[in-house]
This record gives structure tokens, C-alpha cells and sequence, in this order.
């Protein structure tokens, strides 16, 4: 049976090559009405993730989006309640996956607040501060490990699945 070999220059070649890979900014490949939006939306969603359906997630969040627009800012939702963020969820059918209440508050509201905090609440300024770079230390990857919702995920799945979804 063959071994793997890894080549460790090759490696090293190929990360110097992509290190400044940019891409084009986000509307200009998924048509977003209102970038903004739709990227905080994004951005939201991907961020509370985890084991709950993806359908219903994207659901319940847009259901909120749209009948309480007002909430659904990040000025709003980083003081938002661990019993607010829980309700968003109330029609889960399996209730035991959404995990403790507290924990998906508090993600919304890191989220939020780092967004408020540092970058005048808005998504596309992290976009914007990364450069479109997804690599190196203001890289998109290294910038959401910033907040708490994609910093936790060692894997960074949360980052690539959001980075896949706006560009």
C-alpha cells in the first residue's frame, strides 16, 4: 500500500502564492438587493448555527427580519434578551438541540457588539478591513475569529460556510 507524502515546500509555495488572493465584493456575485442587510442577515444566521436545520433557521430569522425590521439591527441585538433570541426559535421541533438559552443570546449579542463596537455596525466594514483577503492576520478568516459565534469553532466551518455564502 502507498503512503501519503505530503510535499512541505510545495505547501509553502502554494500559501505564498495565495496569501493575497482577493475576490470581488460580495453583491457583485450574489446580486444582493441591500448588501448591508442581507449580509448582516448572513452573517446572523451562520453565526447561531449549530444543530438546528438550516431551513428552519433561515425561516424563523427572515420571518423576524421581516415583520420586525427595527429588531433585526445590530444596534438592537446586541442588547437583545437570551429569552427574545429563544422565542426566535420556539417552533423547533426538537427542542433539545437548541442547547441552553443563554448560550445563543449571548453569540447575538457578541456578535452585534463587536459589529457596533468596531466596525460602525456594519458587516461589509469587516469586508472592507479584510481588504477581500481571506488569508493573513486582517485576513476575513482572522478578523470573525473576533467574534465569539466563529471564534469558537476551531475548524472555522462557521467562517467558510459564510464566506461561501456571500462570495
Amino acid at each position: 500500500m502507498a503512503k501519503v507524502v505530503i510535499n512541505k515546500e510545495k505547501c509553502k509555495e502554494d500559501a505564498a502564492l495565495m496569501r493575497d488572493f482577493s475576490f470581488e465584493h460580495p453583491e457583485a456575485k450574489k446580486g444582493f438587493q441591500d448588501s448591508e442587510k442581507e449580509l448582516f442577515y448572513l452573517f446572523i444566521v451562520v453565526g447561531i448555527c449549530h444543530q438546528i436545520n438550516w431551513n428552519f433557521l433561515v425561516q424563523a430569522l427572515k420571518k423576524i427580519r421581516e415583520q420586525f425590521p427595527s429588531k433585526f439591527t445590530p444596534e438592537y441585538m446586541q442588547n437583545v434578551s437570551d429569552e427574545e433570541v429563544f422565542g426566535w426559535l420556539a417552533d423547533y421541533p426538537k427542542k433539545w438541540r437548541l442547547g441552553k438559552r443563554f448560550k445563543r443570546g449571548e453569540l447575538v449579542r457578541d456578535m452585534c457588539g463587536e459589529l457596533v463596537q468596531k466596525y460602525e455596525g456594519k458587516v461589509e466594514n469587516v469586508l472592507k478591513k479584510s481588504g477581500n483577503r481571506m488569508g493573513n492576520d486582517n485576513g476575513l478568516y482572522s478578523l470573525l475569529k473576533d467574534f465569539q459565534a466563529y471564534g469558537e469553532d476551531p475548524l472555522c466551518k462557521k467562517s467558510a460556510v459564510f464566506i461561501d455564502l456571500i462570495y
